[in-house]
């Protein structure tokens, strides 16, 4: 993995300008994809047990969006199967997405432990000072208050470096699971900056499209799975050139 590319040369900003020309010009495709899967998600989601499950199966979103796009950046005519082009590799999108939840989880477990020791802490210190224990006001401070953000921010930050080039990478590449992980974390360290301005992009476009009566999410979701699709390819193209993998067939040479 020492060989790979990890820097992108392109920044946020163009990537975003290269993912409005694309959902613009197949606007209807990727704004009725997005409707179609998140109403069928909520529907699925309602389902005992089967709503739990579906879980497992989140990564078809992003991995369809991909397709797509990929598809639409080779110049075809893009329909609507092609968001599903990726399905040959749903056994590997399948194992990637379940090695991502336990990843996340045992990185959560630390985390959520943290959180309940500093409120425990505190309640105790409230106690001793003569506060109600039946009082939580006592012990919910600002300093409180900005400690648990402060863990969440970080919480969100250490995610975003490990797992922000992972499902691309799974999806676009024939790399194991294991080096998968290590080159989305050296994306992620060699390019936090970047991916901090996608976060607040992110948001940004995701209020914009809350304001249009959550209409503009239709467009603002894929706007903002584009724009992160080309930052990565970007990168990734820069280690096809290597040789080391056929990033448009998705076959190792």
């Amino acid at each position: 993995m020492e060989n790979h590319s990890t820097i992108a040369t392109q920044s946020i900003s163009k990537c975003l300008e290269q993912a409005w020309k694309n959902v613009t010009k197949n606007i209807w495709l990727f704004a009725g994809f997005t409707v179609l899967y998140f109403t069928v998600s909520s529907v699925v989601g309602l389902i005992p047990v089967i709503g739990s499950l579906s879980n497992f199966f989140s990564f078809i979103f992003s991995a369809s969006i991909f397709a797509a796009a990929s598809v639409s950046d080779q110049g075809a005519e893009l329909g609507f199967n092609h968001f599903f082009s990726w399905s040959p590799k749903f056994g590997r999108l399948f194992l990637g997405n379940l090695v991502l939840m336990l990843l996340a989880i045992a990185i959560l477990i630390p985390l959520a432990l943290l959180l309940i020791a500093l409120l425990g802490m505190s309640f105790f210190s409230s106690l001793a000072s003569g506060g109600d224990p039946s009082d939580l006001l006592p012990f919910i401070t600002m300093s409180n208050v900005l400690a648990i953000v402060g863990l969440v921010f970080v919480f969100v930050i250490l995610l975003s470096i490990v797992f922000f080039a992972y499902p691309f990478i799974i999806q676009y590449t024939e790399l194991s699971i294991s080096d998968s992980l290590k080159y989305s974390f050296k994306i992620g360290r060699n390019n936090i900056g970047q991916i901090i301005i996608f976060a607040f992009l992110a948001m940004g476009l995701s209020i914009l499209g809350l304001l249009f009566l959550g209409i503009g999410l239709a467009v603002a979701i894929p706007l903002i799975m584009l724009t992160q699709y080309y930052f990565l390819h970007n990168i990734i193209i820069a280690d096809s050139a290597e040789k080391e993998w056929d990033f448009l067939n998705q076959q190792p040479e």
